[in-house]
């Protein structure tokens, strides 16, 4: 890693909290101007778009990825019990009828949804 670019993210306090596969961090922010939860990637610095995310908002990326690789319902419904995801129902209900095959359309989607747990 460029000692520019790790320069560049986390910058303030922040608490990573969990990573996926590849360089994406979830992590918490505790700027109170930038307070909430966000994703950024450990390789280029980006901070992933929406920031300031409450622990609802973040989840839903996560339990829509698990939805999306057809993970039981059942073992979803015990997910979120564990992590306290109160949206699960009504995420399942839009994915299932959501018309999200292009990038533009998947993206409004989601930030439509994340808005709506504001």
């Amino acid at each position: 890693m460029q000692y520019i670019t790790h320069a560049i993210y986390g910058r303030g306090r922040i608490t990573p909290l969990w990573g996926n596969t590849g360089y994406m961090i979830v992590a918490h922010h505790h700027d109170p101007s930038q307070e909430g939860f966000f994703r950024f990637d450990i390789e280029g610095g980006d901070e992933e778009q929406p920031m300031g995310l409450n622990w609802q908002q973040i989840l839903v990326e996560e339990f829509k990825f698990l939805w999306e690789q057809e993970t039981p319902a059942e073992e979803l419904r015990k997910a979120a019990l564990m992590f306290d995801f109160r949206h699960l129902e009504g995420l399942i209900s839009e994915l299932a009828a959501a018309n999200l095959g292009t990038f533009k359309a998947d993206q409004a989607w989601y930030r439509a949804f994340l808005e709506r747990l504001r």
